[in-house]
């Protein structure tokens, strides 16, 4: 909303759980029931209850909401955890000397950067840098215990949550191993004969722990009740042929569906395996979930259900893919932009003189028109 000539105000609307809204004059995030906002750049971050009154005032020039909680950095390079509050939970001033130790040779100081925390404030994951940018690596931390879980030589790479709200953190040693840690208990997760999981991967409420051999990719779906992973629902993947980071760049697209690309530019791949069998090959590949639907893109377009796997539907080959927010996706196929519901059926068809964003198109969330494919639909 403009506020006059040559000034630009802006405005957001906040959401509650409870359905409840709060109107806000600039720009702030939401933290549980709370915002907070930088305000005119001074280095101060003000944190907000919903209705507007001011709870506390931080000293920060940078923070960002994670989990519910708020990290924050201030001027001086200290790094914080603060509750919806903006109560001071933990500082990187509080961290154990032993962390030192994880940096190689004898170091004295070093520059925290705190990166993710779970959702129950128990985990953290921070980088240890030195203070002149030769090494840094990133660790995992024990709020509750004060303790740090991984040792030198070892690098924390990738991290989240599962459906059920453990964390998970993979942890790289010096020796090239990885392995999976959950929550704060540092045991290493296995299959049932023993194997250490190496990956990862979820897409929405589904997830896999997975390993590989070279040849074979193995993934066992997470099931929290029973001993964690299902090995009688194991799904292998013959990844031979394709090059060494094929199991490093695997992702998960939907139930049982499984996509590698090689970023390797002078010999480029993509392919997508469908419960364990390969479906499709091509020079790339990629998907992307968002809510109850993901599309894949290899050889051709497709949409898939994430929670059951069902294929609902494919586009021809040579349609591309410009947005997804369902329960609309947005494709071109020759000079057409079509909009299609989640199923993949044509809502509109556009032949637009220029690319339109996604704003701009009447109807985008519109109900569905016809049920005819973009390639068979008549432009307007």
């Amino acid at each position: 909303m403009d506020s006059g000539p040559g000034i630009r105000r802006y405005y957001q609307t906040l959401f509650y759980i409870d359905g409840e809204k709060t109107n806000i004059d600039g720009y702030a995030d939401q933290v549980g029931n709370h915002y907070i906002s930088s305000g005119d750049g001074s280095g101060i971050c003000t944190v907000y209850d919903r209705n507007g009154d001011a709870v506390t005032a931080l000293s920060g020039s940078y923070w960002s909401i994670c989990s519910g909680y708020i990290l924050l950095s201030d001027d001086n390079g200290g790094q914080y955890v603060c509750d919806e509050n903006g109560n001071v939970l933990f500082s990187s001033g509080e961290m154990p000397a032993d962390v030192y130790s994880l940096l190689p040779g004898n170091v004295s100081s070093c520059t925290f950067y705190f990166e993710w925390i779970d959702p129950t404030g128990s985990l953290l994951i921070a980088q240890a840098e030195t203070e002149d940018y030769s090494a840094s690596c990133d660790f995992a931390y024990d709020l509750a215990d004060k303790k740090i879980l991984t040792g030198p030589g070892e690098d924390v790479e990738m991290y989240g949550t599962l459906p059920d709200g453990t964390a998970y953190y993979t942890v790289h040693s010096e020796d090239g191993t990885v392995h999976i840690c959950l929550g704060t208990d540092v045991q290493p997760v296995t299959d049932a004969d023993g194997k250490e999981y190496s990956y990862c991967l979820v897409q929405n409420d589904i997830a896999y722990l997975a390993w590989s051999d070279g040849t074979n990719y193995y993934a066992d779906p997470y099931d929290a009740e029973s001993a964690r992973t299902d090995s009688d629902g194991r799904i292998t993947m013959n990844i031979s042929g394709y090059s060494d980071d094929a199991a490093d760049n695997m992702s998960l697209a939907a139930k049982g569906i499984f996509v590698s690309e090689s970023y390797d530019s002078t010999d480029p791949w993509g392919a997508v395996w469908v419960n364990g069998e390969l479906s499709e090959q091509g020079d790339s590949a990629y998907s992307y979930g968002q809510g109850n639907y993901s599309v894949v893109y290899c050889s051709s377009l497709s949409i898939y259900q994430t929670e059951s796997g069902e294929k609902l539907t494919g586009f021809p080959s040579g349609t591309g893919l410009l947005d997804v927010t369902p329960p609309v996706i947005i494709v071109n196929e020759g000079s057409y932009l079509c909009v299609c519901n989640s199923d993949g059926e044509l809502v509109r068809a556009y032949l637009p003189t220029k690319t339109l964003p996604m704003s701009s198109l009447p109807g985008a969330a519109g109900s569905r028109v016809h049920s005819r494919h973009p390639h068979s639909a008549s432009p307007e």
